[in-house]
């Protein structure tokens, strides 16, 4: 998503845009929502001429026993503005949706800075899961060039909960996640390995087992 949300509303003209993806397992903010099984992914994005964007991104996750194989829907919208130099700003909403587990739905407002090869951005939201809990995600993601089709990746994560009003909440308040990889493009095709870890923490939403704390990833991607 974060990908997704870096190119939309840089265009000078509206347009359509979007990807198909398969990856060897799906992991967010540093927890598997795939049960380390091949998921498939769709994102899609308009770019409005005058700052404005708006898109989706579909995958398939599986839940545990409960939910088993479902689909997971994130709808955004945002605005892009710009800083003096190339740097821009922007602003949103994200809407995260599971089409056979309702209770985890949530919704997030983003903010975030942008720069050619480098982003920063602070995501709030009011019921994090589902799970009653306000939450606080501040990530930084970068790219480096090697070579002139292979990218150097990274990404960096903090989750932060609070407690509510009378001070309850969970033990465990914190959760970081890191990953590192590398990029290929070739034309309208590209391929990504990336070691991923996160640090889980035990109040937070479980779907299955006690979570692997990293793993490999690969995915390969077409855009149209």
């Amino acid at each position: 998503m974060a990908g997704v949300m870096a190119i939309a509303g840089s265009q000078a003209c509206a347009q359509i845009s979007g990807n198909v993806s398969l990856v060897s397992g799906y992991w967010y903010r540093g927890a598997m929502l795939s049960n380390a099984h091949p998921q498939p992914q769709l994102h899609l994005g308009y770019d409005g001429k005058d700052g404005w964007y708006a898109g989706g991104f579909a995958s398939g996750v599986d839940l545990g026993p409960r939910t088993g194989s479902q689909v997971q829907l994130m709808t955004y919208a945002g605005y892009l503005g710009h800083l003096p130099g190339d740097i821009r700003w922007e602003a949103g909403l994200i809407k995260s949706a599971f089409l056979n587990a309702a209770a985890y739905n949530y919704l997030e407002g983003f903010a975030g800075i942008l720069a050619d090869n480098l982003s920063a951005r602070l995501y709030f939201s009011p019921d994090y899961f589902g799970a009653r809990i306000r939450t606080i995600y501040a990530e930084l993601n970068g790219s480096y060039p090697l070579m002139e089709r292979i990218q150097l990746v990274g990404h960096v994560g903090h989750l932060q909960i609070f407690p509510d009003a009378a001070g309850r909440g969970p033990e465990s308040r914190s959760r970081h996640d890191i990953s590192i990889g590398l990029s290929a493009g070739f034309a309208d095709w590209s391929m990504r390995v990336a070691w991923v870890a996160g640090r889980p923490y035990a109040d937070g939403p479980q779907f299955y087992g006690t979570p692997k704390p990293s793993a490999w990833i690969l995915s390969v991607s077409t855009s149209f």
